[in-house]
C-alpha cells in the first residue's frame, strides 16, 4: 500500500471515556485532518488481525450459516450487500488470483472500483467456498470503504473520506463501538506498523467499527444511498 505523508498537530482523542493523546504518534491529528480530501492511489486492505483481535473479531474459522446472525446481518443480508455493490458498478472478485496471495483478508481499490474478498478457506484463483464469519466481516469492511469512496467524489476517482466528517461525530461513533479502548489502541499500533498515515488509520478504524457493529443490511442501504449517481 502506498504510504502517505500527512503533517498533523497533536490533540487529545477521547475514546470510551479515556483520554488517549493518541499515544501512538500517528493518532495525533488536527481537526482539519478529518475534512481534507486526499488521494489514495492504491487500496485499503483488511489484514488478519489475529495477533491482537482474536477476542474481538471472533469466528474466523467458523462456517457461517443462514440464521446464525442477528436480523439485518443474515447470510441473505450479505447477499443483498453483494448485489448492492454490483448495482452501483463495483467489481467484486472472490479469491482473486492476483490479489489473494499477500495474506490480506480483502481490499478495495479506489482507482478501479474493485473490491476483493480473500476467503479464509479459499485459494487464490480458486472457486468461491463456504463463507466464514470473518469472510462476511471482510465484505462489510470493504463495502464501507466503498461508501467512504462515494462520500468524497465518485466511485474509482481515488478520493476517499470518513463517513463521519466532523471530528466529534467520529469520536462519538468510535467511543460507542464494541471495541474497547485497549482493542483500538492495539489496532492503531498494528496499522501504524503497516505504514499507514494518520489519515489512512482514521479511514480504517471507521471501517473496522462499521464491520464489527453495523449490520450488512444497513451497509447495503448506505452503498445504494451514497453510490447511486
Amino acid at each position: 500500500m502506498l504510504k502517505m505523508i500527512i503533517m498533523v498537530t497533536p490533540m487529545p482523542f477521547i475514546l470510551n471515556g479515556l483520554l488517549m493523546v493518541k499515544t501512538l504518534k500517528m493518532v495525533n491529528m488536527s481537526s482539519s485532518l478529518l475534512t481534507i480530501s486526499h488521494k489514495f492511489n492504491l487500496y485499503h486492505h483488511k489484514q488478519i488481525m489475529k495477533k491482537f483481535l482474536t477476542s474481538v473479531i471472533a469466528g474466523a474459522s467458523v462456517i457461517f450459516t443462514p440464521g446464525s446472525a442477528l436480523a439485518g446481518n443474515t447470510y441473505e443480508d450479505h447477499v443483498d450487500l453483494f448485489n448492492a455493490l454490483n448495482e452501483v458498478g463495483i467489481i467484486v472478485s472472490i479469491n482473486s488470483k492476483l490479489h489473494c496471495n499477500s495474506g490480506a483478508d480483502g481490499l478495495y481499490h479506489t482507482r478501479t472500483g474493485m473490491l476483493i474478498v480473500c476467503q479464509d478457506n479459499g485459494v487464490a484463483g480458486g472457486p468461491q467456498v463456504t463463507w466464514t464469519e470473518n469472510d462476511l466481516d471482510t465484505l462489510r469492511h470493504e463495502s464501507h470503504h466503498v461508501v467512504q469512496d462515494c462520500n468524497e467524489g465518485t466511485i474509482a476517482d481515488g478520493l476517499m473520506d470518513n463517513l463521519f466528517h466532523e471530528e466529534q461525530e467520529l469520536i462519538d461513533f468510535i467511543s460507542k463501538s464494541s471495541l474497547s479502548a485497549e482493542d483500538l489502541k492495539n489496532l492503531v499500533s498494528v496499522l501504524e506498523q503497516e505504514g499507514l498515515s494518520a489519515r489512512s488509520i482514521l479511514i480504517e478504524i471507521e471501517a473496522y467499527v462499521v464491520a464489527r457493529d453495523i449490520e450488512a443490511s444497513s451497509i447495503a442501504d448506505k452503498v445504494r444511498e451514497f453510490c447511486t449517481f
